[in-house]
């Protein structure tokens, strides 16, 4: 196919930075240039065979390389105009059909002309073709060159291979956290039908993502305020969860598509062989829940495991107020439960008087309830203590702001003269954090009880970020602060650091709505770097949490806001 352009003789200096489209600003002494298609040759280079087969056993092996010749110049007809250089955008699309009437692709960067596939890659690449797994099968490839989206593309030869894939299994699929690191978390779908389920404990907004076995990356589709419509493309969001912490039943359809998450806000236990009903409790890390029963008589018990709930979806987003209520139950044998909305028993064999039980969600595919030890909590630390930051007296702390990184962060005005250590008891040397071998003054790796100290920064104010489940930390320097929210105005103002400690600023605020979403305080005028607030302990900043709503109980007026960042606190004060 040939695309005719339009050039005024007049013009024929300028530059072809609008190849594609009609020059209208030129409408006279008009000839003709053409721009043809563009060509590659496209080879293989894989030891010289096109017979491959991939395995399970090797997946980061190398098994494809495709290269082509061209330097992406679009070809004019007019000799006189030079065309731009990897103007084209190129893809690598795979078919199982010779036509290409179905196909997958990858898009490469402009300029580059050669792509290696590992086993993995390829393998679950070729799995969207739906081609038999464990038999050797031809695959097309071509390279196709798209000058723009309204524009039929050009494409190169096509190459033919014969490739043996290896089964994807697509029973479970990872509950990766927002930052896309692997929790250890599944959902499952047994019959590999696309929907995958499972419990979550999950904190209060939890961003997180769904990857699945093949590498497809599902999140929110980028309706605004609703994480419940569901997309795998690359202008998705991460999914997130309502404002209430606890037990949510998860469930993901890729083919509907949608996410719905359903709070079990308590769970009972009843039955004729029990003295009396059970109200069962939570444990989130553990992800189950236990209760102690009371047997009248030793044997098999027939108990209703009955649970209230609120249902998310996509009719609700995450309004607490629209959610629905409903009951559930599980049903089924007591090692392979069933949860369903329709009422049943599960047989139990007690002995006779207290009895704990534990229902343990933590495998998707087969929930049980047994007698066991209740899980025990764990008792976090809500602060993280330094000595040597300034002084060696364990003043300054940093507060827990996700508990499941085992995650802490405030600022603090750093002083050090050989450096300082962390400790997850105030007073106490031996839970001391040290620096990792590699460690610098901005970041680096902690361990436990060693003897080299974390590096000391320049002086200066920095906001400090340490996880103990990662063992890592790192120090950002603060150059303002800001904040924003107030009055439901999302404008970001600066607040004024003070000459007598520089670890507090303020702000004088004119209070003349509500803030509905709170307010934020911007490091660096960032958005990705902010403290927010907790409706459970006002006057108290947590780093990365939604804003603090500290304002809505006072009456309009003007006010000094101060913000203390080596204690993570605010108030508000009658502005004099």
């Amino acid at each position: 196919m040939i695309h005719t352009l339009y050039k005024k003789i007049a013009c024929a200096a300028a530059s072809l930075l609008v190849a594609t489209t009609l020059l209208t600003g030129c409408n006279s002494d008009i000839e003709p240039v053409y721009l043809e298609p563009v060509t590659a040759d496209t080879q293989l280079g894989n030891g010289g065979t096109t017979d491959i087969v991939l395995s399970a056993d090797q997946r980061d092996a190398l098994v494809l390389t495709l290269y082509w010749t061209g330097d992406g110049r679009l070809t004019l007809s007019d000799p006189k105009l030079q065309a731009p250089i990897n103007k084209a955008v190129e893809y690598i699309q795979f078919s199982a059909t010779e036509d290409f009437s179905e196909f997958c692709e990858v898009v490469m960067n402009k300029g580059e002309r050669t792509r290696q596939f590992l086993c993995d890659e390829l393998n679950n690449l070729l799995s969207s073709l739906h081609i038999e797994a464990g038999k050797p099968t031809p695959v097309y490839v071509r390279i196709a060159s798209e000058l723009a989206t309204n524009y039929t593309p050009s494409y190169s030869q096509v190459l033919k291979l014969n490739v043996t894939t290896f089964r994807i299994s697509f029973v479970f699929a990872k509950y990766l956290d927002k930052n896309l690191g692997d929790t250890g978390r599944v959902l499952a779908s047994p019959t590999e039908n696309g929907i995958y389920a499972g419990f979550i404990g999950a904190g209060a907004w939890e961003n997180w993502w769904l990857l699945l076995a093949d590498g497809q990356l599902w999140g929110a589709k980028g309706v605004e305020g609703n994480p419940f419509f569901i997309s795998a493309e690359d202008s998705h969001w991460n999914f997130w969860y309502p404002g209430l912490t606890g037990c949510y039943h998860t469930l993901i359809d890729t083919k509907k598509p949608e996410f719905v998450a359903t709070l079990v806000t308590s769970v009972t236990l009843s039955g004729a062989a029990l003295k009396d009903d059970v109200a069962m409790a939570y444990d989130r890390k553990s992800n189950q829940w236990s209760g102690m029963v009371d047997a009248t008589a030793a044997g098999d018990a027939q108990l209703t495991i009955k649970m209230t709930t609120k249902r998310y979806d996509q009719s609700t987003a995450t309004d607490d107020k629209k959610a629905i209520d409903g009951t559930a139950y599980f049903t089924g044998a007591a090692d392979n439960l069933e949860f369903t909305d329709k009422s049943g028993t599960v047989t139990i064999n007690l002995a006779a008087g207290q009895t704990t039980l534990v229902l343990d969600l933590t495998n998707p595919l087969a929930y049980k309830i047994e007698a066991g030890e209740a899980p025990q909590p764990v008792e976090t630390p809500q602060q993280l203590f330094f000595s040597g930051l300034v002084n060696w007296d364990f003043a300054d702390y940093i507060t827990l702001y996700d508990e499941d990184k085992l995650a802490y962060a405030g600022c603090h005005d750093v002083k050090s003269e050989w450096g300082y250590r962390v400790y997850t008891e105030a007073d106490n040397w031996d839970s001391a954090y040290t620096a990792a071998e590699g460690a610098t003054p901005l970041s680096g790796n902690i361990v436990k009880g060693g003897e080299t100290n974390i590096p000391r920064p320049d002086d200066g104010l920095y906001l400090m970020n340490v996880s103990i489940k990662d063992l890592n930390y790192s120090l950002t320097s603060v150059t303002s602060v800001s904040y924003t929210g107030l009055n439901d105005d999302w404008t970001v103002r600066p607040m004024t650091q003070s000459t007598e400690n520089p670890e507090v600023f303020t702000a004088e605020v004119d209070k003349t709505a509500n803030t509905p979403w709170g307010v934020k305080i911007l490091i660096n005028e960032s958005w990705e770097m902010f403290f927010g607030g907790s409706d459970d302990k006002p006057g108290t900043l947590y780093y990365a949490h939604d804003g603090f709503k500290g304002d809505n109980e006072l009456p309009n007026g003007k006010y000094l806001l101060t913000v203390d960042l080596g204690h993570q606190t605010y108030s508000y004060t009658p502005a004099n």
